[in-house]
């Protein structure tokens, strides 16, 4: 449903706290769906300082490590308004694709085997999930996960 002085207002008012790079797409042109993330969001996120750094509209109830290593089309947003997603990518990039949707409570750091994690991302060979990450990342799939780990506990 199309609220036209909402969206005019909000239009206004949200590039004040969040990149207009990001304030388009289907959830704003074609909806006022991302006007409503982007106030609802407003207080945890700009005030309360959850997420505070991202330049978008995110729920106070996901985690995004870090913003300028994330890409995605802003047609996407909704990834970022549901429960309990977590984008932990501190030193690597994540590529989300047009279209595509993270489940809740998906993180990218987790306890999984790296075999799992490599059927998961629909590889079916160790070795070739192992390059693949190597040549993306710099360092191996077991490699990131202790420099990660010794990180975190620092």
């Amino acid at each position: 449903m199309e609220r036209p002085v909402f969206s005019f207002f909000s239009k206004l008012i949200m590039p004040l706290f969040y990149d207009k790079k990001f304030l388009r797409g289907r959830w704003f042109e074609e909806s006022s769906l991302g006007w409503t993330w982007c106030w609802r969001n407003l207080w945890m996120q700009k005030v309360k300082g959850i997420n505070r750094d991202i330049p978008f509209p995110v729920s106070f109830r996901n985690e995004v490590s870090s913003a300028e290593n994330l890409i995605f089309d802003p047609d996407d947003m909704n990834d970022f308004n549901a429960f309990g997603c977590y984008f932990q990518n501190f030193a690597a990039k994540i590529v989300i694709g047009k279209g595509s949707y993270i489940a809740p409570n998906v993180g990218l750091v987790t306890a999984n085997h790296v075999l799992n994690i490599c059927y998961a991302c629909g590889f079916n060979n160790i070795n070739h999930f192992n390059r693949i990450f190597k040549s993306i990342v710099g360092v191996s799939p077991t490699q990131y996960r202790s420099a990660n780990r010794e990180e975190a506990q620092n």
